[in-house]
């Protein structure tokens, strides 16, 4: 078999050149596809196709004083998901400037185009809204995506 291919000489390796080249391309292309489906989304190296995101925004919020607390403790915040799918929440952060830091789980879902209310007590770790000050509120969700807000009480 050897032979045959000595006496053809630049003829047959370009050819078994080009073959190589098709073979790595080929398994290259299925890597690419294998990859995309199972991020669950189907590609083809094009930035036309547009993956679904959340977009969540703080539309409004209110801070409350509990009726066994002398000072607020609850935060009530109405999110907007100007996204491209479904927002489900994994967890709900809230630190004032101190350091002080309150986190709860969730598990609540925003429609795209849709506004829900999210109310949390923080009297538990002892974080109380003082009237003047700012809190970071930070939400995660289950895809991982972080939203970061803040809030003045």
């Amino acid at each position: 078999m050897w032979s045959k291919l000595r006496k053809g000489g630049t003829a047959n390796s370009a050819l078994i050149v080009a073959l190589l080249i098709a073979i790595v391309a080929i398994s290259s292309f299925g890597i690419i596809l294998y990859e995309c489906n199972t991020n669950g989304v189907f590609c083809l190296l094009s930035s036309s196709l547009s993956v679904p995101k959340e977009l969540l925004s703080v539309d409004h919020y209110s801070i409350q004083t509990g009726q066994s607390h002398q000072v607020p403790t609850i935060l009530s915040l109405w999110l907007r998901n100007s996204g491209s799918t479904t927002a489900t929440l994994q967890s709900l952060s809230v630190r004032n400037s101190t350091g002080s830091f309150y986190y709860t789980t969730i598990s609540d879902s925003i429609a795209p185009g849709t506004v829900s209310n999210v109310t949390v007590d923080t009297s538990s770790s002892a974080l109380y809204f003082v009237t003047g000050q700012t809190y970071t509120v930070s939400v995660i969700t289950t895809r991982s995506n972080y939203f970061t807000s803040i809030v003045s009480a």
